[in-house]
């Protein structure tokens, strides 16, 4: 889950063909790598690969090398996953012995065009 691993990793897809139309990641660090990979490869993101994250991607500083890539940025509502995470910890602690469950949480999902982003 770094940055190296999704430079990595999106190298490896650049040798598929055809091309992937769009790469989706699990996190900032690996969207990172991701965009390092594919500037240096000449792909242009969204025109050639689109590339979709989870959690906020401007919030990573590294070094001085700017991207300006548009993206897609799935953000999730942390503070409630983790709320409700510790709710049920503590209930299990507690002795209850529930059944699972599914509980759905909203998302945002946002472009961030054009929007500079610093990677290593």
């Amino acid at each position: 889950h770094t940055q190296q691993s999704g430079h990595d990793l999106v190298k490896e897809l650049l040798d598929l063909r055809p091309l992937p139309e769009a790469i989706c990641v699990g996190n900032s660090r690996l969207a990172l790598g991701a965009l390092r990979a594919l500037t240096e490869a000449g792909v242009r993101v969204p025109d050639n690969i689109a590339l979709a994250t989870f959690f906020e991607i401007s919030t990573l500083i590294d070094d001085s090398r700017l991207i300006r890539s548009p993206l897609l940025v799935a953000t999730q509502p942390a503070y409630e996953i983790g709320r409700l995470g510790i709710r049920r910890l503590i209930e299990r602690i507690g002795g209850a012995h529930d059944t699972a469950e599914d509980l759905l949480l909203p998302v945002a999902i946002a472009a961030r065009a054009g929007q500079p982003v610093v990677a290593s």
